[in-house]
């Protein structure tokens, strides 16, 4: 049998953009089977009418030759995933992920290195064969973003900031006002007011910027640090709730991308992220406006933290990046942790609001 892996122009640059995290798309990669094109084999391999065991193998051991034994091998298929990771061979009935199993360890590849994107991946089947099983919170694929937070990549920093705002709220404007006071924004990518409510005198947009769970790579990876303006802030007069802290998407992009941040969000959250093992960046800047419990002089005291990271220069700024980066892969590594549990696909952390004591 004579297997051939096919990258057709179209998902040319998809490919590209994947391997810069280390990652090979399998949904993107066709398949040339003895003269004949399939797009998928591993749904489509009962139909393919070869011997599929061989066939999977041959598979596997041409992604091995070409992209190497230290990526990760990416298979979203969210559509199909409810007969996926139980789906048998009809000629030798062995389960297909047995053959992917058996595959990796015939080259001495850890299975870890098989990334499964569903929210429905049975958690027994993932214990039984150890593949990693991510859900959309962990990955933003699909008609989110082709991004999966795996590795820290080395930067170029052209901004110090990064402070997105799609929607202008008080502690946002204020923060914006403030910047534009002390002729911080130039130092910035940044948006406020994007969607344009009447409301608020000023609005600046930035492209992708027009929905919430879209990630421009090229934001993340050109800025320093994150200024991150959570959904809500005014928690005891918003959510009735004193000191709720609010983890969204904005947290998990921020991470996922390798950034360290300033967080504008509820009393205690930096002391609630390191109760949760993440590490921060208290030994290059004030964080104490963390236990600021007036949500006026919290938010005072973080202009004062921006003042002070921005009288660094762009050199010095790519100097203590490069000292951040054991933190920033830890941080990356225990997001995954967190994001290998199945929750709303808009929201940080999978455990009930009582096991955190925060709003998220």
């Amino acid at each position: 049998m004579n297997v051939e892996l096919i990258i057709d122009e179209h998902a040319s640059q998809h490919i590209k953009n994947y391997l810069k995290f280390g990652i090979v798309d399998l949904i993107s990669i066709k398949c040339n089977i003895n003269g004949k094109i399939e797009n998928n084999i591993l749904i489509n391999c009962n139909e393919i009418g070869e011997n599929t065991n061989e066939l999977i193998e041959l598979y596997f051991t041409k992604l091995f030759e070409t992209y190497g034994k230290e990526v990760y091998y990416y298979y979203n298929l969210e559509n199909e995933a409810w007969r996926f990771d139980y789906k048998i061979i009809e000629t030798t009935g062995d389960n297909i992920m047995d053959i992917i199993s058996n595959t990796f360890a015939k080259h001495n590849v850890d299975i870890k290195y098989f990334l499964y994107h569903n929210s429905n991946v049975s958690n027994n089947q993932t214990n039984k064969y150890g593949y990693t099983k991510l859900n959309s919170m962990g990955i933003w694929h699909t008609h989110y973003v082709d991004y999966l937070g795996i590795k820290i990549l080395n930067k170029t920093i052209q901004k110090k900031f990064l402070f997105l705002n799609r929607i202008a709220k008080k502690e946002r404007y204020f923060l914006y006002e403030k910047f534009n006071e002390l002729n911080i924004l130039d130092e910035m990518l940044y948006s406020i007011n994007a969607i344009n409510d009447s409301k608020y005198p000023v609005s600046v947009s930035l492209d992708s910027n027009s929905h919430f769970a879209l990630l421009n790579q090229d934001f993340y990876n050109s800025v320093f640090c994150n200024i991150i303006t959570e959904s809500e802030f005014y928690t005891t007069k918003n959510l009735n709730v004193k000191d709720a802290i609010f983890f969204t998407e904005k947290t998990g992009k921020c991470i996922a991308m390798g950034l360290p941040f300033v967080m504008v969000n509820g009393h205690g959250s930096i002391s609630k992220l390191k109760e949760l093992g993440f590490k921060t960046f208290d030994k290059w800047w004030d964080e104490s406006y963390d236990d600021e419990p007036n949500e006026i002089d919290r938010l005072n005291k973080i202009v004062n933290t921006i003042v002070e990271i921005n009288k660094w220069s762009i050199e010095e700024l790519q100097t203590i990046y490069d000292e951040m980066k054991p933190i920033l892969e830890h941080n990356l590594l225990l997001y995954n942790k967190f994001t290998n549990k199945k929750y709303n696909r808009q929201l940080f952390f999978p455990k009930p609001f009582s096991d955190y004591n925060c709003f998220y």
